[in-house]
């Protein structure tokens, strides 16, 4: 009761309320097929157009069982790349695994997991029997020469993990540190007020931080200006004279230059 039937609607061809529950996803469900969203498990390339399809893209995919393997189903996944061409990629339960049947070819990736610390999940290449003992001792020890580098690895992380167990105590430790410093350069900053105020230094000049050698280096300096000049006192009259105008005209000449300034 309550429903509403349009005067289209042919009961004996429309039954009513009889959709699937999956919608229009099992639309081909007599057939067999059901839409699914498929992800690619690894790169390929279309056959069509010869594009790049990235592993993990996403495509409206038709599933549908097409073989079995020991009592265990194969399906198959077709899907439509962007250019219009039909690919399909079906289960492989004997090698855990899926393969490109039609429509594309895989992207070949030589890549060694023991090389980038990792281990190989299935050893195709492994020999069922080992009689050779050369090959048996160089077997361990490649073993044992992983599990060495392995040991380093794991107490790399275990440091690493160790140093940031405690993020208080890093947090104060770091804290102390910055305020260390802050207080010595307001400490150097106030220093460089008095000494500014005291010899009447622009302060928009800044001043070097000072250190043992720099003083030392200063000091000296100052001790050789204070010294008196012998060869000033000693020269006769006339030369002296001659200095002094120098020198004279040499300040008028640095203040009017001041001025223009």
């Amino acid at each position: 009761m309550g429903r509403y039937r349009p005067p289209s609607s042919d009961p004996r061809r429309d039954p009513f309320n009889a959709t699937h529950p999956l919608g229009a996803r099992a639309r081909k469900i007599s057939s067999g097929i059901l839409i699914v969203r498929f992800a690619l498990p690894f790169h390929i390339y279309c056959l069509g157009c010869n594009a790049h399809l990235a592993q993990g893209r996403r495509f409206n995919a038709e599933k549908s069982q097409v073989d079995d393997y020991l009592d265990i189903e194969v399906y198959g996944f077709r899907c439509k790349c962007p250019c219009g061409e039909w690919f399909e990629i079906r289960t492989d339960p004997q090698h855990a695994c899926y393969t490109v049947h039609a429509g594309a070819r895989k992207q070949v990736q030589d890549w060694d997991p023991s090389q980038h610390g990792g281990h190989a999940i299935y050893d195709t290449e492994a020999k069922q029997d080992k009689t050779d003992a050369f090959e048996k001792v160089q077997g361990h020890e490649q073993l044992k020469a992983n599990k060495r580098k392995w040991e380093q690895r794991v107490r790399e992380l275990e440091e690493h993990q160790q140093q940031c167990k405690d993020p208080y105590t890093a947090n104060a430790n770091l804290r102390r540190a910055f305020r260390s410093d802050k207080h010595a350069r307001t400490h150097q900053l106030q220093q460089d007020i008095k000494t500014r105020n005291a010899i009447g230094w622009n302060h928009d000049r800044l001043l070097l931080p000072t250190s043992p050698e720099t003083d030392s280096r200063d000091r000296q300096a100052w001790r050789a200006q204070r010294k008196p000049n012998t060869s000033a006192q000693t020269a006769p009259p006339a030369q002296r004279l001659k200095n002094t105008i120098l020198a004279n005209s040499r300040r008028k000449a640095d203040a009017q230059k001041a001025r223009r300034q």
